[in-house]
């Protein structure tokens, strides 16, 4: 895949395959858009497009003040190319790709529309790419109205210890272009031991340093997943009632995995000591008493069986 090829060169780079071709269904010229997120524009710019370049990859523009580079895999574009595009993370044009992917992939009827518009442009364009461009954009601007809308989002991703959450919750974040914040992390940066079953006052000072970073995340109007084991309800609808008040819409995804699975990959993690081993009461006080989120809480089951990237891709 081109992906894997451009992913080679470009280690420990965030690349996201989007536009039409990221979308199931989508009618148009098939060909593959492919983002690039930077963290440091400027100074990481130079050093992939020289990569791209050898991949052989054409350099088609470089706006600067937009930090938003184009590359294209051939001088003259047809069918089946791939275009890449290079931008700052967190950007307005970076988040654009997202809100008009997702967007699409979530509402069936909008995306049928866009199917038959699409057609209507390719004929109307007689495949001409900037003709064809032009006549697109007045309705990708109104995606992005209608997506700015209900973009924001607080994914709750809640499950056992041991369930495969944090491997999910990053996928997601890391798939998805979203910010990842883990209580377990802020619980290690404070220097508390998770093997041990943790006091309520210092998980109430954990919940206080994440409600403060949500917050101030939500003001930046970026989604986020967090990872947290929220066993109860009454914690959830805490994290939840921060986002409402944002304008946030909330997600609820319950990790689903046997106790059998539970207790072999608790059994595996005693032995080889990869992480925290978790005691017995901690352990048994989370499954026992997890109050399993339910439809009024806007849910989403992932069940441990399927097949995790497929899964974030059409959830």
């Amino acid at each position: 895949m081109e992906k894997g090829r451009i992913c080679t060169v470009l280690k420990h780079k965030d690349i996201h395959h989007v536009g039409s071709s990221s979308i199931p269904g989508l009618y148009g010229k098939n060909i593959v858009d492919i983002l690039i997120g930077l963290e440091k524009f400027d100074e990481e710019l130079d050093e992939v497009l020289k990569k791209l370049n050898k991949l052989g990859y054409i350099t088609g523009f470089i706006e600067k003040e937009k930090k938003w580079a184009y590359l294209k895999n051939k001088e003259n574009c047809s069918e089946g190319d791939f275009h890449i595009h290079v931008v700052q993370k967190n950007t307005s044009s970076y988040k654009h790709w997202f809100l008009f992917r997702d967007y699409l992939l979530s509402h069936s009827e909008e995306r049928e529309i866009c199917a038959q518009l699409k057609k209507q442009w390719l004929t109307q364009s007689k495949g001409v790419g900037m003709a064809y461009a032009k006549l697109k954009t007045k309705y990708i601007h109104s995606i992005l109205e209608k997506a700015g809308k209900e973009s924001y989002k607080l994914f709750l991703v809640c499950g056992p210890p041991f369930s495969g959450k944090t491997t999910l919750a990053k996928s997601i974040a890391k798939l998805k272009g979203y910010h990842y914040i883990s209580t377990d992390e802020i619980m290690k940066n404070r220097g508390f031991d998770l093997a041990h079953k943790i006091r309520v006052e210092e998980w109430e000072e954990v919940h206080q340093e994440c409600f403060k970073i949500m917050r101030e995340l939500m003001k930046q109007k970026v989604s986020i997943v967090l990872d947290d084991t929220n066993y109860l309800r009454g914690l959830r609808d805490r994290f939840r009632d921060i986002a409402v008040n944002f304008g946030y819409s909330v997600i609820t995804i319950y990790v689903n995995t046997p106790l059998k699975i539970l207790n072999a990959r608790r059994e595996k993690v005693r032995k080889s000591l990869e992480r925290p081993y978790l005691e017995d009461n901690a352990f048994l006080d989370v499954v026992n008493n997890f109050e399993i989120p339910g439809r009024d809480e806007n849910t989403i089951i992932y069940n441990s069986f399927q097949e995790m990237i497929e899964w974030i891709n059409i959830m």
